[in-house]
């Protein structure tokens, strides 16, 4: 009865313990360290671009002016709400620092942190080049799946294309216009 209790009491436990850690998912999967993997590394998941206090202030002028025009000329508050919302979002995501992650890479799957990805998802890959970071883009299937962006060590380059290059065509492409959008504006 008493370990029922000293478990209900938050005081009891360490500071350090965090009771929800087994509920959270892993950041590695288990199967970066299976037989079948032929090559794994580790990357950042996205390339954090520096954005300088004016581009903040930018934004505020930009979300003050939308907030403005809808709350006094549209008279919506909602559209007001919502754009206060997306401004947050886009501050909390533009300040965010990307996480180091392990890909793993067979010749059935791509493992990026603890996603498992059958390569038969996707229908080919291109080759990117963001700033001084070499990516994989690997275009899915499926037509309304988001395409995934994957960077890797210069060094290892050859070897990732021999792997992919067995199981899916290389298409040479050009960044879509949402993503020349987000590279111009620094996101």
């Amino acid at each position: 009865m008493d370990d029922q209790n000293a478990q209900l009491e938050p005081n009891s436990q360490h500071p350090l313990n965090d009771p929800y850690q087994d509920l959270r998912p892993e950041q590695t999967s288990e199967r970066h360290q299976h037989d079948d993997i032929h090559i794994s590394w580790e990357a950042s998941e996205y390339v954090m671009h520096h954005k300088s206090n004016m581009w903040f202030v930018g934004l505020g002028l930009i979300s003050a002016s939308l907030m403005a025009l809808s709350l006094f000329i549209l008279d919506d508050i909602l559209a007001t709400v919502v754009v206060a919302l997306m401004t947050a979002a886009i501050v909390v995501y533009g300040t965010r620092k990307p996480h180091t992650l392990q890909y793993s890479l067979s010749d059935d799957e791509i493992i990026v942190g603890h996603r498992v990805m059958p390569l038969s998802d996707f229908r080919s890959f291109s080759l990117l080049e963001d700033g001084a970071l070499k990516a994989l883009w690997l275009i899915p299937l499926k037509r309304f799946a988001p395409s995934l962006t994957v960077y890797y060590p210069e060094q290892q380059e050859a070897e990732i294309i021999d792997i992919l290059g067995r199981h899916l065509p290389y298409e040479e492409r050009e960044p879509d216009v949402v993503d020349r959008i987000t590279r111009q504006l620094r996101f």
